[in-house]
């Protein structure tokens, strides 16, 4: 059905505006698990103090014992940097097998300033909680606009503006 919808005032809206959810510093979508939240932050922080110049985009804990961090740099992510936050990481890897790897085609969307630099192109979004009109919990479709608080998406005919704090995750969708 065209039209525009708009989530906010359902469950999905945790009340967490763009800047209490990390937008421009930080992760946009913490891990849930105050395990992994540790080891998230001792891995952002790392990296942080010990190299200006690349961002952490996600980390993920895919298993017991397992995370993954992906990584970004202005130039593009070489091996050498891979290397880097892999050394940077000794304290982790002594508890954990680590993964880092650049972003890849179907880059991670973690903060609103990916949302706007990747306008126009299609993202797969997950979200914290079911849309009260579909009961769907995955969107795919172009992103039109974002800002601080919120992402527009074009799915079909509908657009849909969706607070960061009802994504429980966010990619692009490789070209075809």
């Amino acid at each position: 059905m065209p039209g525009n919808a708009t989530i906010g005032s359902t469950a999905l809206d945790t009340g967490l505006t763009g800047a209490q959810c990390g937008a421009g510093e930080g992760p946009l979508f913490l891990s849930r698990n105050p395990m992994n939240e540790a080891i998230e932050t001792k891995i952002r922080s790392l990296i942080a103090d010990n190299s200006d110049d690349i961002e952490v985009l996600l980390v993920d804990a895919p298993g017991a014992g397992r995370v993954r961090v992906f990584i970004d740099h202005p130039d593009g992510v070489t091996l050498a940097h891979c290397e880097r936050v892999t050394e940077l990481l000794a304290d982790v890897r002594e508890t954990h097998a680590v993964e880092v790897s650049s972003p890849g085609a179907e880059r991670p969307l973690t903060k609103p300033d990916h949302f706007r630099r990747f306008a126009g192109r299609t993202a797969k979004i997950k979200l914290s909680e079911p849309l009260p009109e579909s009961g769907s919990r995955t969107i795919s479709g172009e992103i039109v606009e974002a800002d601080d608080e919120t992402v527009t998406v074009a799915t079909g005919d509908e657009r849909l503006s969706l607070p960061y704090s009802a994504i429980g995750r966010a990619h692009l969708v490789a070209a075809a």
